[in-house]
């Protein structure tokens, strides 16, 4: 779907086979599971009701009924400006990252002209590039998407405020909208915040360079960028999950993270011929 919502005009039949497995999928996800489709705009996150009641102990935070959807959609860039924003105590601003639409009724998410608006190729919006945050999104929760809070604010707080980032590469904006979405579907699926935040955060980061470095097949180049730059963001990042208290066991965390430094000075010295 990634590629077939950036295909160029003369491949809509790409297109149309694609949404019609957006559909089928959202169609097939079975009671209290989650899927995740992403858009030119954002990463939705899906989670059909299992019913039930919400919450209790050993309970997901919330369950709702087989033919309601929580709704969430992690985006980057300007339609951020949608995100319920709150001030931070440097005066600056942060938003709810995911935005959280709320229960939408299975229905709407079935209408494949929906999918059609929501995955056409950026450059078909007409110039509009947040005319999906003003028209498409409210058609799903009945209600101007910014809302939430006061609306849904026992869904919203599944949801993570986080400070505006700038500057950020597609490659890297695409890397952190799925870790949002990641850690907004642990939430929904019963995690703690402690447990969604480690595993998001770090965890996947920390399993991403391990298995790279165990194909051993690394460049030095490729361990150059571990070395100066995946592994500081894995540090960075156990820094704060380790200051807000999400870490657990903080030795073990930075044991890992030492390994993995280890792991690449020793391939460094052994292919100095591909420097």
């Amino acid at each position: 779907l990634l590629s077939a919502s950036a295909a160029a005009p003369t491949e809509d039949a790409k297109l149309v086979e694609a949404l019609a497995a957006v559909v089928q999928t959202v169609r097939q996800t079975a009671p209290g599971h989650i899927c995740m489709v992403p858009a030119p705009f954002g990463l939705f996150v899906l989670c059909r009701g299992r019913g039930g009641g919400s919450g209790g102990a050993g309970n997901p935070p919330w369950t709702g009924i087989e033919e309601e959807l929580l709704v969430g959609v992690a985006t980057l860039g300007p339609g951020m400006r949608f995100h319920p924003a709150r001030p931070r105590s440097d005066g600056d601003l942060e938003r709810m990252q995911p935005l959280v639409l709320g229960r939408v009724p299975r229905a709407r998410l079935l209408v494949s002209t929906f999918w059609q608006l929501a995955c056409r190729p950026v450059k078909r919006f007409a110039g509009d590039e947040l005319q999906p945050f003003a028209s498409l999104l409210p058609y799903l929760c009945g209600r101007p998407v910014d809302t939430g809070p006061a609306l849904v604010p026992d869904l919203c707080q599944l949801a993570q405020w986080r400070p505006v980032t700038a500057g950020v590469s597609p490659r890297g904006e695409a890397g952190q909208l799925v870790l949002e979405a990641l850690e907004f579907s642990l939430r929904v699926a019963g995690s703690t915040a402690a447990e969604a935040v480690r595993f998001a955060r770090v965890d996947m980061r920390l399993a991403v360079v391990r298995r790279i470095l165990d194909q051993k097949q690394s460049h030095a180049s490729d361990l150059r960028l571990f070395q100066g730059l995946c592994l500081p963001s894995c540090a960075r990042q156990a820094a704060l999950v380790v200051k807000q208290g999400h870490a657990g066991s903080a030795d073990e965390l930075w044991a890992s993270i030492s390994e993995l430094e280890g792991r690449c000075e020793k391939l460094h010295s052994a292919v100095p011929r591909l420097t």
